[in-house]
């Protein structure tokens, strides 16, 4: 068994392929377990101190916990997709700061230019995390390593298979 200090590096390492039902349930735990954490603390906060701006300080830094934790699999999903990690430390630029400029967003005037680049990164970000989930990966090696959950046999075995499945 994993002691955790392993699983918890493992959780960050960005080397190798994911497949998407990996990256979707990450996907959504790390969502489902930040958004439950903006409602419970966010809510309390809010309630003891009558304070927004606490309110959106702790929204804002869940949210970049979120981009944080969820960097590492968009990592390896993009490997997944033969793609290297420029579009992964994209999101980053815009996914820590993103919590902590809600609240700023909000109060701008319609049609402002900063509401309309904020709208257009969100947007942007969203089309990536569609292609991760929806997008199938590369069916063979790729340089990123092998396909997600199928273990590579040695080539003799590969041979052996192979003549075992003519000959029947």
């Amino acid at each position: 068994m994993e002691s955790f200090k392993e699983k918890l590096i493992a959780w960050f390492d960005t080397t190798g392929r994911m497949n998407r039902a990996a990256f979707v349930k990450r996907f959504f735990g790390v969502n489902l377990a930040c958004m439950a954490g903006v409602l419970m603390l966010g809510s309390r906060l809010l309630e003891a101190t009558g304070s927004v701006t606490a309110s959106n300080l702790v929204s804002g830094a869940l949210a970049a916990f979120a981009a944080v934790c969820l960097y590492p699999p968009m990592v390896r999903r993009l490997h997944d997709l033969g793609r290297d990690a420029r579009f992964a430390r994209a999101y980053l630029c815009f996914g820590i700061p993103q919590g902590f400029l809600l609240g700023t967003v909000a109060a701008l005037p319609q049609g402002s230019l900063g509401l309309y680049a904020f709208d257009a990164a969100l947007a942007a970000v969203t089309l990536l995390f569609i292609v991760l989930i929806f997008h199938a990966g590369e069916p063979r090696r790729n340089v990123y390593g092998a396909v997600p959950g199928r273990a590579a046999a040695p080539r003799a075995e590969r041979k052996r298979l192979g003549r075992k499945a003519r000959s029947v």
